[in-house]
């Protein structure tokens, strides 16, 4: 068994949950774990070259992660502040995806308008102003009922998520 192969077999679970965490999609993240493995062979110097195997192999996953949502224009925006500390571990980021995921049930929750209104501040990142005129209301109707949305989602979710 060569090096190249101790590093597959050490390092291929933590970029594909990684890359699972990214996608979301089980194919994608296994076609992408591939390709990220077959471009650090492809320049294995820097392999050798590379103290931190887990982190320049995250960075490969990252950036074929980057190029793949490009070419196929999805709509979800990715923001290189998604990535910034690419020594969490895959754990912390399944927890943070669960968490994300936990919010998003909650709001399901919520009555609407608070449901659109915290859709287009959250994810669609309208303004007050924007969110009022798409209510035919004025701004300050656009914070108070956000605020009061974020309230309600406090409750539902509990002491756990203060910093919404």
């Amino acid at each position: 068994m060569n090096d190249f192969d101790v590093i597959y077999r050490l390092y291929f679970q933590d970029i594909y949950y990684f890359l699972l965490s990214l996608s979301k999609n089980k194919q994608v993240a296994e076609d992408l774990t591939s390709q990220t493995f077959f471009r650090a062979l492809r320049n294995s110097k820097k392999l050798d070259d590379s103290k931190n195997l887990k982190a320049y192999l995250s960075s490969i996953a990252k950036n074929l992660f980057i190029d793949y949502v490009r070419s196929n224009k999805l709509i979800e925006p990715i923001y290189e502040k998604d990535f910034e500390d690419l020594s969490q571990s895959v754990e912390q980021i399944l927890i943070q995806n669960e968490n994300i995921s936990e919010v998003q049930r909650a709001i399901l929750h919520l009555d609407e308008p608070a449901q659109t209104i915290v859709r287009l501040r959250n994810y669609e990142e309208y303004s007050f102003d924007q969110i009022g005129a798409y209510f035919s209301k004025s701004s300050n109707w656009a914070r108070v009922n956000y605020f009061r949305a974020k309230e309600k989602l406090r409750k539902i979710l509990g002491d756990n998520y203060e910093r919404m």
